[in-house]
């Protein structure tokens, strides 16, 4: 029984639309001369079920309100965003009204505003009949195009419904998986050309030579070639037989590069870069050549190569690499900045065709095994994650990375440690795109393919484990781009390994890995083709896009030539982070004196770029540097904000290490005035939720009697599952500020997490946090919170028997029969009773609340500071109106035929082949295991599994002491019992 369902949502969920196709929004600003304003539009609405607004601000800042009331602020470079604002309109006349400000580029901006009702959908867009504040012209600049903007990327999520184990059942077959099986877009068609014989071994990359012949590389040694013929195989060649672990192949001017380990190395992670010649004509290589050696010790090791726009040959690699004996180093010259900066970290080298010349690209970077460039030169990975920490807050999913020249991407390979390591800050380059679970292999990009314009300019990233094959829509955004991701292609298996684009025009990719079946696969498509429509907008940030990449790219080549002088200055002040990026790297190569000649620059933004510098290159310094304490917060962006504390971060951690040693010790004074100094925090929490995470982690590393109380407020108040974690993490060493009710709230949340969608680290993060919060605890009180599992079920079921004992039917209860409990504050005073009403009402049985209960529905011992009397009283009546994902009922239909309905289970390992359903809210143990092969179809339900009529056998009284017992916690002692009211708000 999920009583008060609604309590855990904040978002209405919504259903699908009468709409087949939403209108396209278009994108709109003013005259061209005129950076800011204000754009109004007036519209009707009868009575709607929700209302959704979406959009994006292109170089623009926009402030959106509703009817008076402010609902979003959208920064350039800022993702699309999405709210609910179903509580901000209202029937009749309502008003949207956007203020803009544009920086440097096509400033424009698109929204569109869903309004659901029961009988369709009304939408508001961004148009030409729009109006402008002071009658200025509205400039429509074109329609939103959907391939870039449209939806999230929501869509390639993996699923607690995707099989991990996929990948296993091509382990034994006979066969790679039939051609007819796989998922495609519309307009493409797939073929078979070849499965893998039994001694042909499992295929692992692939290159296309200068015939048109496939190279295939064997997962345990040597090379094939195939030799086709339209779709058939017409000859077959083993070309080597002594490179082992191939995850990289280039044919390149007749030469095959090899990024391997072979049979003659003496080392046991001996290997590198190879090429093999033909040095005779007879279409052989008889040359094997070492062009630059490398030690890998696991499997995160040599992976793909990729010539790139200079000629030269470029190796990604996972962090079980070590860099070369001699190279060039493009990457910052400061001394160690992050935890783990002397371990392994993912990297990029180049070298030219001979290997003569070997260069650090970039570095930071997990388990990438695909690289490619885009026309313009831009190179692209897809990195992996971290999967053993998985639903932790220091986890980063799968993600495109675009890699630029000299970049740290922030990756240590500290997973597992303890305590947890952050992998990203905000002085390193900005997120491209987040992908979610999944196992990185090849990417390319679709140049040389016969598809539609929007797929050849498409990057296809590869998931061996899911079976996928991603299609990522980029538009130039700056220095980089903005992307949307969608699934081109799925099998079940699929493990997909290396992909390619024949002289065909057709895309070609393998399977295999692992010792598993291995196919080689040939799409290619057959739909119509349609002149692509490019608007204004799209133009305009196309054109803003090259000149953008164009001075990144001088501020790359300046590191290494000279320094930029007043091109870099004039850069640390951008708006687009990648140029802010690329000219703090510059100072930073230019060394401590250059750093200090930009701390009292005029400009603030220059100033706080400089203190960024100089807190990677010595944070003690910025112990004495005044400047740190001399910005405006409210003037800040977000990213400026995550900016000034990443330095206000590193600045208390270097005064950490200082002695305190006596007070007229010039260190131990600017010890004591940073810590007293730091007045940002007191803007906790922010309007930006990144902002937030990181307002708490300073918060604890300077905390006050107020840290603990304020940091809690704000945890009662999300529902994201990350969120909480971090915080519930961050403080559960603090000893000073906590009350009895803080830390009873603590535990009862920490509870919560057990169900949390999670990989395998999850169990033991959660007993690791537990175990720190409880030694903080003095012995008596420790013993009060100790944290055990879920309550013995069997004791709660026995008292609400014996309370159900002898009640009747009192009545069925309306929402407007419940209005005295609305308009008065005293309604309860017996916590007795309060608690019987609980048990009687079925709460008991699927609920936490406070120390006792069962984690089944949401936990409901803060639920009081989040919602009102009546928004709990509605959603005890009606508890199918609004049904969270996470706790919704799910039909699952096997295979052969079996229908399963019941709750889906999150908690424990997302890798774990089968899902789990709870049949029955009232027997904690009535859950079935389905193997997710078998499974063919779900059905989700918007009626909630909690039923309703739930307070029909208690009377008004009853129900007024069950609302005050749900309102205090569950606590006897609440000061609300002593004075005898509730807390109706």
């Amino acid at each position: 029984m999920n009583l008060l369902i609604r309590l855990i949502i904040l978002v209405t969920i919504l259903g699908a639309s009468a709409v087949a196709t939403p209108p396209n929004a278009h994108w709109i600003w003013h005259d061209e001369d005129s950076d800011s304003g204000t754009f109004i539009k007036d519209f009707e609405s009868r009575e709607i079920q929700s209302a959704f607004l979406d959009g994006v601000a292109d170089f623009c800042r926009i402030d959106v309100s509703l009817n008076g009331t402010h609902v979003k602020r959208a920064r350039p470079f800022d993702p699309r965003f999405g709210l609910d604002c179903t509580g901000f309109i209202k029937g009749g006349k309502n008003r949207l009204t956007v203020k803009v400000s544009g920086i440097d580029g096509p400033s424009a901006f698109q929204l569109r505003l869903q309004l659901k009702s029961k009988e369709d959908d009304a939408y508001v867009i961004t148009d030409a009949t729009w109006r402008e504040e002071k009658s200025r012209n509205v400039v429509d600049r074109g329609p939103v195009n959907p391939r870039y903007w449209d939806a999230p990327h929501d869509r390639v999520q993996v699923t607690v419904m995707d099989d991990y184990e996929q990948w296993k059942r091509a382990i034994k077959a006979d066969e790679s998986t039939s051609a007819s099986t796989f998922e495609l877009l519309p307009g493409y068609q797939i073929e078979r050309i070849r499965s893998a014989k039994e001694d042909e071994d499992s295929w692992i990359s692939m290159a296309f030579d200068g015939q048109g012949r496939v190279i295939l590389s064997k997962e345990k040694e040597g090379l094939l070639r195939l030799t086709l013929r339209g779709t058939e195989v017409a000859k077959v060649e083993t070309i080597n037989s002594t490179m082992r672990e191939s995850r990289g192949l280039l044919f390149h001017q007749g030469d095959i590069f090899v990024n391997a380990k072979n049979h003659r190395s003496n080392s046991k992670a001996g290997g590198g870069l190879f090429r093999l010649r033909d040095t005779n004509g007879d279409d052989q290589f008889d040359e094997e050549k070492l062009l630059g050696e490398n030690t890998a010790t696991g499997g995160h090791g040599r992976n793909d190569i990729a010539l790139g726009p200079d000629g030269k040959i470029y190796m990604i690699h996972g962090d079980s690499v070590a860099v070369p004996k001699k190279f060039k180093d493009l990457t910052s010259p400061v001394p160690h900045h992050l935890p783990g900066d002397d371990r392994p970290h993912g990297h990029v080298m180049r070298t030219d065709v001979d290997g003569k010349e070997w260069e650090l690209v970039c570095k930071g970077l997990r388990n990438p095994f695909g690289i490619h460039f885009n026309t313009e030169g831009q190179m692209f990975t897809y990195d992996a994650d971290a999967e053993f920490d998985m639903g932790a807050p220091w986890y980063r999913p799968t993600r495109v990375r675009h890699l630029v020249a000299g970049a740290d991407y922030g990756w240590r390979r500290v997973t597992g440690s303890w305590p947890p390591y952050y992998p990203d800050h905000a002085d390193e380059p900005p997120n491209t795109l987040d992908i979610g679970k999944g196992s990185p292999t090849a990417v390319k990009f679709g140049t040389k393919s016969h598809f539609p314009s929007a797929y050849q300019k498409a990057l296809y990233i590869l998931d061996w484990t899911y079976g996928r094959i991603i299609a990522i829509h980029m538009t130039p955004r700056g220095a980089s781009y903005a992307c949307r991701s969608e699934v081109f292609l799925r099998g079940q298996p699929a493990n997909v390994t290396d992909l390619g684009f024949g002289p065909d025009g057709a895309m070609y990719f393998v399977t295999g890995g692992r010792g598993t079946q291995s196919g080689l696969y040939r799409v290619s498509y057959t739909g119509k083709k349609e002149p692509p429509r490019v608007s204004i907008q799209e133009k305009a940030r196309v054109a803003h896009g090259k000149n953008a990449r164009k001075i990144r790219q001088q501020l790359e080549r300046a590191r290494v030539n000279k320094l930029g002088g007043p091109l870099v200055l004039k850069h640390l002040a951008d708006s687009d982070p990648w140029l802010r990026h690329a000219a703090r790297l510059n100072l930073e190569f230019a060394g401590i004196a250059a750093i200090k000649h930009a701390l009292d620059d005029r400009k603030p933004d220059v100033s706080l770029a400089a203190h960024s510098a100089l807190a990677r290159w010595n944070s003690e310094r910025l112990l004495g540097a005044s400047g740190i304490y001399r910005f405006n917060w409210k003037s800040l962006t977000p990213a400026r904000k995550l900016e000034l504390l990443r330095i206000h971060e590193r600045a208390l951690e270097a005064a950490a290490k200082v002695p305190a040693s006596s007070p007229r010790d010039k260190h131990f004074l600017a010890v004591r005035k940073l810590k007293d100094r730091i007045a940002y925090l007191q803007h906790f929490p922010d309007s930006d939720a990144q902002v937030n995470w990181e307002l708490v982690r300073l918060m604890v590393l300077n905390p006050s009697h107020f840290t603990v109380e304020r940091i809690m407020e704000e945890l009662r108040l999300t529902d994201d599952e990350r969120t909480r974690l971090h915080y519930l993490y961050l403080i559960r060493e603090l000893k000073e500020g906590w009350t009895p009710e803080l830390r009873q709230q603590y535990f009862a949340a920490l509870r919560q997490t057990k169900s949390h969608r999670a990989g395998r680290g999850m169990s033991q993060f959660y007993d690791r946090i537990a175990k720190d919060a409880l030694n903080a605890l003095d012995p008596a009180e420790r013993s009060h919170h100790e944290v055990k599992k879920e309550s013995g079920f069997s004791k709660l079921l026995q008292e609400y028997q014996k309370a159900m004992a002898g009640r009747s039917f009192v009545k069925e209860w309306k929402t407007a029969d419940l209005q005295p409990l609305l308009n008065k504050a005293k309604i309860g005073s017996n916590p007795k009773k309060g608690r019987e009403a609980y048990l009687v009402a079925s709460c008991a049985l699927c609920h936490q609340l406070g120390a006792e209960g069962r984690i089944f529905g949401p936990d409901l011992t803060s639920v009081a500071q989040r919602f009102s009397r009546r928004d709990l009283l509605e959603s005890i009546i009606h508890p199918s109106k609004v049904v969270s994902e996470k706790y919704r009922n799910t039909t699952i239909t096997m295979q052969d035929g079996a229908k399963h309905t019941g709750r889906i289970l999150y908690r424990g390992d997302y890798r774990n082949p089968n899902l789990q359903l709870s049949t029955n809210p009232l027997d904690p143990e009535a859950i079935v295991q389905l193997r997710k092969e078998h499974i063919a179809s779900r059905e989700d339900s918007l009626v909630s599994a909690m039923p309703g009529g739930l307070l029909n056998p208690l009377t008004l009284e009853e129900i007024g002491e069950l609302l005050v017992f749900i309102e205090t916690g569950g606590r006897a002692d609440h000061p609300a019992y002593r004075i005898g009211v509730g807390t109706a708000r």
